[in-house]
């Protein structure tokens, strides 16, 4: 799982495009707010809070209202 998100993160989004994490499993946790992206190191950063391993429950409810907020947040900057 980490390894795709790091290689979408790596090698698909381009510079300016923003990009917010948030892990789910029986709760939502926001792992990185809403980021733009602006060069390497700022891609090294959103990786090294990618979950390596899924545990947990599903609860993607959660985790999509979680996102909706991040992103909320972001728009009101």
């Amino acid at each position: 799982m980490g390894s795709a998100i790091a290689s979408y993160l790596r090698n698909y989004l381009e510079d300016g495009s923003a990009v917010g994490i948030v892990k789910f499993s029986s709760t939502a946790t926001v792992l990185a707010d809403m980021t733009t992206i602006v060069d390497e190191s700022t891609r090294t950063t959103l990786i090294s809070v990618v979950p390596t391993t899924a545990g947990g429950g599903t609860s993607i409810g959660a985790g999509i209202l979680r996102c909706g907020e991040v992103r909320q947040q972001y728009a009101a900057m």
